[in-house]
């Protein structure tokens, strides 16, 4: 077995060890549909190099058509998983646009007018543009995070080696006067090279994301209630110091609400325990309708409820608090299951300029007492801390 014929397995090998590994992947985590994508994309890479190095000839040549149209979709498929990842549209127009202007162009070149250079430096061009159009898409719509900045840099990269590549060609003339010489020529050794060095690199960063991803899945389920879907004790803390810092940076005041679910025993009791944990469900809904992306929210306790309001006036959180109270207790007004005992809440208030030692702590303190006066003065209403 000659050593070319060795090297010329290297990248469908290659190709196919990636695909399984992603598509395994994918088979444990469904939900990752880019992981799918990416495994398909190097499955159609593999098929390009099998028609083009092993497979034996077609007729009039038409494998090296086959060969071009699997390793650009390939290519393009594995460049289009980031941006599934990050929910970024993918440019399908211009990238089949560029596909189909390549493959018309290669078939005149193979068929009608046989030119090897110039069906290489079309068939680069389109893979830089395939390439190239997934980058400039991604670059404008990803997070500032670790892991779609290291799949950005893999990207450029990708596009660097595949534009000094087909130089080699030119810079090699005479390896490319003939399919054979092509096929035992440097450019063609590189050809493999770049393909292998750009897959690993982005499996390897793909791999990294989908570690980075699971490890913030864990971390959100740490600090998230599972069934207000809000953050639990924990997370609110953390979300509200950092909240409470950052207004106290820029001056600004800030508003905590502590809603309590009235007689909540009861409900569970009367109705049973899968209508109360309804009825929260319920609540933290609504708390998400209302809520903007500062609003701090969480399930402090059994049926207790902290929400904080940061650079907030006194006239927009009563708003909130008014609709939270009234939405909560529209929902079940009219609903016959709950004819002894209608769920509704009592919110306490108090703002962050109320003291001149703001803390968490002691907010949620006196967020207490004024929840504690609005249960005394008979339930179901909103109650500023009064000092």
């Amino acid at each position: 077995m000659s050593g070319q014929f060795l090297i010329s397995l290297l990248s469908p090998t290659t190709g196919i060890i990636l695909f399984a590994a992603f598509f395994v992947l994918w088979l444990k985590k469904r939900e990752l549909t880019y992981i799918l994508t990416a495994s398909l994309g190097y499955l159609l890479t593999a098929f390009g190099f099998l028609f083009q190095d092993t497979f034996p000839p077609w007729l009039m040549n038409a494998q090296r058509i086959a060969s071009n149209l699997c390793f650009l979709l390939g290519v393009a498929t594995i460049l289009v998983a980031p941006l599934q990842r990050n929910k970024i549209a993918i440019p399908w127009i211009s990238m089949s646009t560029t596909l189909l202007s390549d493959m018309a162009i290669l078939v005149w070149f193979l068929l009608v007018s046989p030119n090897l250079v110039a069906r290489i430096a079309v068939a680069s061009i389109a893979l830089n543009l395939m390439i190239f159009l997934p980058l400039k898409q991604f670059s404008s719509g990803m997070q500032n995070r670790f892991s779609d900045r290291l799949l950005l840099w893999v990207m450029i990269f990708s596009l660097v080696i595949f534009i000094i590549r087909p130089l080699m060609a030119f810079w090699t003339p005479d390896g490319t006067d003939t399919y054979n010489a092509l096929d035992q020529s440097t450019y063609w050794g590189l050809v493999h090279f770049s393909f292998i060095v750009m897959a690993i690199t982005m499996a390897i960063a793909l791999m990294v994301s989908v570690s980075l991803d699971l490890m913030d899945d864990l971390k959100k389920e740490a600090i998230t209630d599972s069934l207000s879907k809000l953050s639990n004790r924990r997370g609110f803390e953390e979300g509200a110091e950092q909240a409470l810092q950052r207004s106290k940076t820029n001056e600004t005041i800030s508003v905590l609400l502590l809603a309590d679910l009235d007689r909540f025993k009861s409900i569970n009791d009367l109705y049973g325990h899968g209508t109360g944990d309804r009825v929260i469900r319920d609540f933290g809904q609504i708390i998400q309708s209302l809520s903007d992306n500062t609003t701090v929210a969480g399930r402090i306790g059994g049926e207790e409820f902290a929400i904080l309001l940061p650079e907030s006036s006194h006239e927009s959180a009563q708003v909130f608090a008014d609709n939270l109270r009234e939405q909560f207790q529209q929902l079940y007004l009219d609903n016959p299951e709950f004819t002894s005992s209608t769920p509704t809440t009592s919110i306490g208030l108090v703002s962050s300029n109320q003291n001149t030692e703001t803390t968490l702590s002691k907010m949620l303190n006196q967020a207490d007492k004024a929840l504690y006066s609005a249960k005394n003065k008979g339930r179901n209403r909103v109650q500023w801390y009064q000092d």
